[in-house]
């Protein structure tokens, strides 16, 4: 009977010591200070009319599966990666801004229009979900080009046809990009227009 005992004891020490190793990478962290937000411009001048690419990523820093709760703490408010705000993939956006600003100052700056005001969008389907969830060390990154400001009105389109809003080029001077996310994670980068 004790033989029996002893081996059967033996038989459970490898398994309480696999547990012990994999358990702490098989539940979720709820951390959102162990991630880590980035943007990015592919320029920082250029010349009215030229385009400026912004890229947006999250990390993970943690070995470990980080799930986080969509709690829209932002820190600054119209932040997008496109159009169809409330359907985004990502738990980020950007705005922008005509001027120089801080991170004290930008909530009181209002944004200027960088998508089109068109009522007609056709936004993707995305089932509603109640957390973001980031695997082990990952990153997600988007990106969106910025060619101007956007006024209410109707473009008239070289082919025919007509589309809504006015897209007009940024006009020279500085220009402050920011980028969020829900957690209140807040990133400034700055470009120049130039004078033609």
């Amino acid at each position: 009977m004790k033989r029996s005992f002893k081996i059967a004891m033996g038989l459970g020490v490898p398994i309480v010591l696999v547990l012990a190793i994999v358990a702490p990478y098989a539940f979720p962290l709820h951390d959102p200070d162990a991630l880590s937000l980035e943007a990015s411009l592919n320029k920082s001048a250029v010349l009215p009319g030229q385009t400026i690419t912004v890229t947006v990523s999250e990390q993970n820093k943690l070995p470990r599966t980080n799930e986080l709760p969509w709690v829209a703490n932002w820190r600054i408010q119209n932040l997008s990666m496109g159009p169809c705000i409330f359907l985004t993939r990502y738990p980020f956006g950007v705005a922008l801004y005509q001027g120089g600003y801080t991170a004290e100052n930008v909530s009181t700056a209002k944004s200027i229009a960088i998508y089109s005001p068109s009522l007609f969008y056709f936004c993707p389907l995305l089932l509603p979900a109640n957390s973001f969830r980031l695997g082990p060390l990952q990153s997600v990154k988007d990106s969106v080009e910025l060619k101007g400001y956007w006024t209410q009105g109707l473009t008239y389109q070289p082919k025919g046809g007509v589309s809504e809003g006015i897209l007009h080029p940024f006009v020279p001077g500085r220009y402050t990009l920011a980028a969020g996310d829900q957690w209140g994670h807040l990133v400034l980068r700055h470009f120049t227009i130039l004078a033609p």
